[in-house]
């Protein structure tokens, strides 16, 4: 088992490997993926060979996770890694079942999605001292960027004329920028006039070029100014 991680750890960072959708897994997902594996998996079935693993086995190590208070997303996290590990054995035909197929795996709960009023959203802004945290949330929440993509964000992607945002990367906090999550990921957002109000404030006093809501006190604009 711990030569199989190893090999799809590999795979999968120079994008042999790819996930469902048929895209390279992102750099933070790879992460994921080791970290799960070196902390919950390989301690007690990295010296197993991968095809005597079975599916009670599995079911057990199930159990211990969950008997141990792990919670359920915590217990899909662990075995996600180890569906697509016995997936691309399969299709390389190292072993002829694969054993996490037909796991009885805890519930995890969803929780209902809460949308913020505007009210409520400009109540929270207000508190900001910092205008540029102001931009930033104002951001987040009225054009609906992920983390990545905010730090992503060039001044140049921002067409305050034309009234929209243009997404076109996003954020590793190891790689640096990185493609979009996915094909639709890679799109223009429209800017409300309320948000528009937020980023003018902030850019009248704030970066002119470069990444609009990173300092380049931190380093991460270093690699595009060389660039």
């Amino acid at each position: 088992m711990k030569e199989a991680a190893e090999d799809w750890l590999q795979a999968a960072r120079v994008g042999i490997v790819r996930n469902r959708s048929g895209e390279p897994h992102k750099p933070g997902a790879i992460r994921g993926y080791e970290q799960n594996l070196r902390k919950r998996v390989l301690p007690v079935l990295g010296h197993e060979r991968l095809r005597e693993i079975t599916l009670p086995q599995l079911q057990r190590f199930v159990d211990r996770l969950a008997a141990d208070e792990h919670s359920a997303s915590e217990i899909t996290t662990t075995i996600t890694p180890l569906r697509a590990i016995y997936r691309r054995a399969r299709q390389l035909g190292e072993v002829h079942a694969n054993p996490t197929n037909g796991l009885s795996m805890p519930a995890v709960n969803r929780r209902q999605t809460r949308f913020a009023t505007a009210e409520q959203i400009e109540a929270m802004l207000d508190k900001l001292e910092d205008a540029k945290d102001r931009a930033v949330w104002a951001t987040a929440l009225y054009a609906g960027l992920r983390r990545g993509e905010l730090r992503a964000l060039y001044r140049e992607d921002l067409d305050l004329a034309a009234g929209v945002i243009r997404v076109e990367r996003g954020w590793d906090d190891c790689e640096g920028e990185v493609p979009p999550k996915s094909k639709q990921g890679q799109r223009k957002v429209p800017i409300p006039a309320v948000l528009r109000d937020r980023l003018l404030e902030y850019l009248m006093d704030g970066p002119k070029t470069g990444r609009i809501f990173v300092g380049s006190r931190d380093g991460y604009d270093q690699g595009r100014a060389a660039a």
